[in-house]
């Protein structure tokens, strides 16, 4: 130490070392945990140890962090239980940094002492381009975004993954991102669709910038078995049996005739048309023509992002002018179905309701598909039935023609408006026979064996 050395300089220069000897420790950890998941990735080492050696590797980071901090870390004691420090400005002064552990107060420190950088790209920074890209390209369909966001939420935001360097991020990284999360929730296949296609989309952004080579999560191929099954649906759970359609049937009409409200009549007009709940709250009188019903408007929830907390708010509902596959249909009425529109429209020419032309209205305009779905749940508990949902509804009606005598599952395909056969089978149809009727055809079918 020089005579005329201050003793507040060489604190300085001994904080400066400190700092120095921290970000050396740093860069060593940098290069020693890329080693590590290269031994990893051929097989030298398992996950175990590489787990054990990263967390020693990280204790002697931050124990090089404490050092230099000359501010207790506390835990709060009140309400707010995170714990907090002070961090002493260049220009005077201090501000607190408060984190929920003492290890997130290290590493921000850290950063703040420029120790580490914040990482160039993450998948945080990409996903908020992304999200704002994707809801400008979907704003007719805002209830994706909407599913966006979630899936980032709940599979992205908290895990570190999103917060490490693009670049810095490996193949066996992305594969225990991918497994944790598949165990921790028990997803089938079809379940991890979704945060998997967001994965995708982001890495694939990061190769369009050129911030990375490669998309290495798509060179991921999972093994049979690493999902769960897909829970297989009971038909009689999926379709209504023709005693419960008449029960609810009766149900609705009873709750017409007590509340004069047209709701109830559009659950049983679903019965009879197979529409989906959107198209069913946007019909209007004008789209009856003789025995046909114009299917050719639909309500949809719509929501705004909010730029600045990449959130959708502002939930309201709209209709538009399209169906859900952009597919004008026309649907065939019995009479039975026309009766229930003329039992509508009397009625609300009776209570003077009226919101443009359409058929479902009340007091306030028009009805919301909510108001159908929450009422034939609960006509389904007073019958004590299995709740269903108005899809149901329309997995009957397209089960009743294909199984009829009378109608094909061609009519059932063309009354639900499906561009593929493959999708009324495989999605849509439902064996709507009783047991005993089954196996009568079955002995019908092969009596030919007993003659």
């Amino acid at each position: 130490m020089k005579p005329n050395t201050t003793l507040y300089e060489f604190s300085k220069l001994n904080k400066e070392n400190k700092i120095s000897e921290a970000r050396e420790i740093a860069k060593a950890i940098d290069n020693a945990k890329e080693a590590l998941q290269k031994q990893l990735e051929i097989g030298l080492i398992d996950s175990n140890e590489v787990q054990r050696q990263e967390q020693a590797m990280t204790k002697k980071f931050l124990d090089s962090v404490r050092k230099i901090h000359n501010h207790p870390i506390t835990q709060g004691k009140g309400k707010d239980k995170r714990y907090v420090t002070y961090f002493n400005l260049p220009e005077g002064g201090r501000k607190p940094v408060r984190k929920n552990t003492e290890k997130e107060i290290l590493i921000e420190l850290a950063k703040l002492y420029g120790i580490t950088e914040e990482p160039s790209c993450t998948l945080t920074t990409l996903y908020e381009k992304y999200i704002v890209l994707y809801y400008k390209r979907h704003r007719g369909a805002t209830e994706s975004t909407h599913s966006m966001v979630t899936t980032w939420k709940k599979y992205f935001k908290d895990h570190p993954i999103s917060k490490k360097d693009i670049t810095k991020i490996s193949m066996t990284e992305l594969n225990e991102w991918a497994l944790s999360y598949i165990c921790k929730y028990n997803l089938t296949s079809k379940a991890f669709s979704r945060p998997s296609q967001l994965m995708g989309d982001l890495l694939d952004s990061a190769v369009m910038e050129e911030l990375i080579p490669i998309n290495k999560f798509n060179q991921i191929k999972f093994p049979k078995g690493t999902f769960a099954p897909p829970k297989v649906k009971e038909d009689s759970l999926e379709c209504f049996s023709e005693s419960e359609q008449i029960a609810v049937c009766k149900e609705a009409y009873q709750d017409f005739l007590k509340t004069g409200n047209v709701a109830p009549l559009g659950i049983i007009l679903c019965f009879y048309t197979g529409c989906r709940s959107g198209e069913l709250v946007a019909l209007k009188s004008t789209d009856v023509k003789g025995n046909k019903l114009e299917i050719r408007r639909q309500e949809i929830r719509k929501s705004e992002l909010n730029p600045e907390t990449l959130e959708m708010e502002n939930l309201h509902y709209v209709v538009v002018e399209h169906t859900k596959a952009y597919n004008n249909r026309d649907i065939t009425l019995i009479n039975s179905a026309k009766e229930i529109i003329a039992l509508i429209q009397e009625a609300n020419l009776k209570n003077g309701n009226k919101d443009e032309d359409f058929l479902f209205v009340d007091e306030k305009g028009r009805i919301h598909e909510r108001a159908f779905d929450s009422r034939l749940r609960k006509y389904c508990r007073h019958l004590n039935i299995p709740v269903r949902s108005l899809n149901k509804e329309r997995k009957t009606f397209i089960s009743t023609l294909a199984n009829s005598p009378f109608t094909s599952i061609k009519d059932a395909q063309r009354e639900a408006g499906h561009k593929y056969l493959s999708t009324t089978m495989n999605h849509y149809y439902k064996d709507t026979r009783h047991d005993e009727e089954k196996l009568s055809n079955m002995e019908k079918a092969l009596s030919h064996l007993s003659a």
